[in-house]
Parts: structure tokens; C-alpha cells; sequence
């Protein structure tokens, strides 16, 4: 198991979803995967932990939260067009593990939030 306990540290220090002082930003990481490695710094953290962390795993548990004054119910996304390899049943029950009453599912390209009891595929 490896961690990356925070992945866009100059945006964790500045209390947003992105780095304030970037040349060309703000990037919010989470919108610019896989990054480039001459990018400004926000692309050069992504494609960091793309290619050395992402890339190399079986799989990937990406955590986030809200920023402080947010209000958000805690739920699991799944994304069950990526399905190349098989491994859908495995990740929905990964999903499911976590407890959370929803698992967000993208469908067709159109996102659907529903719940883990009830959900099918």
C-alpha cells in the first residue's frame, strides 16, 4: 500500500483546490490529469502521481474533501466504462466497503448518484 496522504500541497498551504500563486492558474489538479512534465507546477504534481503512482498501482483510492464551510455527504465514485480489464465487480465492491450510503456511478457520460443498496450494473 502506498499513500499520498496530500497530493497538491501548495494548494493544502493555501486552503484551496489550487495552487493561488500559479504563472498561468489556477489549475485545479483534479481537472488536469495525466499533467505534463514541463508544465507549470500544478501540471508537473500530476503527472508525478499519474505516472509514479496511478500508472503503477492495481488499484487506486483517490480521498477528498471539502473545503472548509462545505457541506457534502460523504459517498464513493466508481466509473464503470473503465472496465477493460475485469475488474468492475472487484472496484464496486471496493466501493461498497467503504460504507458510505452512496456509490456515484458515470454512465454513458452522464453521472448518476445511487445508492449502494440498490444499485446494479
Amino acid at each position: 500500500i502506498v499513500a499520498v496522504p496530500i497530493a497538491n500541497l501548495p494548494a493544502f498551504l493555501t486552503r484551496t483546490r489550487w495552487f493561488a500563486l500559479e504563472e498561468r492558474g489556477p489549475f485545479d489538479i483534479n481537472r488536469i490529469f495525466p499533467g505534463s512534465p514541463k508544465g507549470v507546477l500544478s501540471e508537473r504534481i500530476a503527472y508525478t502521481l499519474f505516472h509514479d503512482f496511478v500508472l503503477k498501482a492495481d488499484y487506486t483510492v483517490d480521498f477528498h474533501c471539502g473545503l472548509a464551510g462545505c457541506n457534502m455527504h460523504p459517498f464513493v465514485y466508481v466509473d464503470p466504462a473503465d472496465d477493460e480489464t475485469g475488474t468492475l465487480a472487484l472496484r464496486v465492491r471496493m466501493a461498497q466497503a467503504f460504507g458510505t450510503d452512496l456509490v456515484y456511478y458515470k454512465i454513458r457520460g452522464v453521472k448518476l448518484g445511487t445508492s449502494a443498496m440498490t444499485a446494479s450494473l
